[in-house]
């Protein structure tokens, strides 16, 4: 996969547990102690261009930032600081390397991290902040975040979460008898409507206890609309025409920013083009939650389109079925 999964992902950052990472005996102390982390999933998926499962094999590239403490305190800002660069490997113990490597103090004074994926995102210390444009929220592309955690050579990392910051929903369509699928034709295309924004991730105070997480702001209301991504969330394998039938169809996923339901009008919106019936709009009657997956069942008869949803791998959320009129 190119990129991060469809379903809800908490990465799981393992402090390295190897001497390599642990003070020596016999050492002086002032000798410097690499920071070496190891990354595991849990219970989630990575993405990297694509979503990423539990399982994941290949390598992708994040961000953090490392904030040392100074004589006896926290400077009072990020100024100065520029992103780190670090790999996750996909081989087996999933080692995090960074580029420089980076190193806890000398003198043994603590310092903070935190990450986020992916590594497109743009970091302004005077802003404290991370942003990606709208291009990178391209429906395909997943957005984690670690909460910043505080270490030294003594007490060095424990596990760093990386948690689903976006939403995910795979699209299936069934009709529900012969007469529907000649009435409707093929799936020309589908469209979440209004969801192509932009993300700000505004890092924690310089002088807060960690942990702590950052602040998470999505675009305001957008009126730039998010194709689904023509691939089946399964084997990532494109999907070149969707042909209705009487058993499910998948049409495609999308990853973009949660979204609250409360009553009709304010739910999720896709528009669905239809090579006989035209174009409609339906509307998800489901809240649609950070870090998990939602399957819509999109169920086209005679009488219009319903869908409908249930919770998929990531975290497990509600199925909804959405019938199209």
């Amino acid at each position: 996969m190119k990129k991060v999964t469809l379903f809800s992902l908490s990465l799981l950052l393992l402090a390295a547990c190897s001497s390599d990472n642990e003070p020596q005996s016999g050492t002086n102390t002032t000798d410097p102690v690499e920071i070496k982390l190891n990354a595991g999933i849990q219970s989630v998926n990575v993405i990297s261009r694509a979503p990423i499962n539990n399982d994941f094999s290949a390598d992708f590239s994040t961000n953090f930032i490392a904030l040392p403490k100074g004589t006896s305190s926290y400077p009072a800002d990020y100024t100065g600081l520029t992103a780190l660069s670090a790999t996750v490997a996909g081989a087996s113990g999933h080692a995090i390397t960074f580029t420089p490597s980076i190193y806890y103090q000398a003198n043994g004074s603590s310092t903070k991290l935190i990450g986020w994926y992916p590594n497109t995102g743009t970091f302004n210390a005077a802003n404290a902040a991370v942003t990606f444009d709208a291009d990178i929220m391209d429906g395909e592309t997943d957005l984690m975040m670690t909460p910043q955690q505080e270490g030294d050579k003594e007490s060095t990392f424990s596990a760093f979460n990386f948690s689903h910051l976006l939403t995910q929903i795979r699209v299936s369509a069934i009709a529900d008898n012969a007469t529907s699928v000649s009435g409707w034709g093929d799936i020309s295309s589908i469209t979440v409507l209004n969801k192509k924004q932009d993300c700000v991730l505004t890092l924690p105070g310089t002088t807060l206890t960690a942990p702590q997480s950052a602040t998470v702001a999505f675009g305001g209301t957008s009126t730039a609309n998010l194709p689904l991504v023509s691939k089946n969330w399964s084997t990532d394998l494109a999907i070149s025409t969707v042909s209705l039938s009487t058993s499910s169809q998948p049409c495609g996923y999308a990853l973009f920013a949660p979204q609250t339901y409360s009553t009709a009008g304010t739910g999720v919106k896709l528009e669905v083009v239809t090579s006989v019936g035209g174009t409609r709009t339906v509307e998800i009657p489901q809240t649609l939650d950070a870090g998990t997956a939602y399957a819509i069942t999109l169920t086209f008869s005679q009488a219009g389109i319903t869908p409908t949803a249930t919770v998929s791998t990531w975290n497990t959320g509600t199925s909804v079925d959405v019938p199209v009129q």
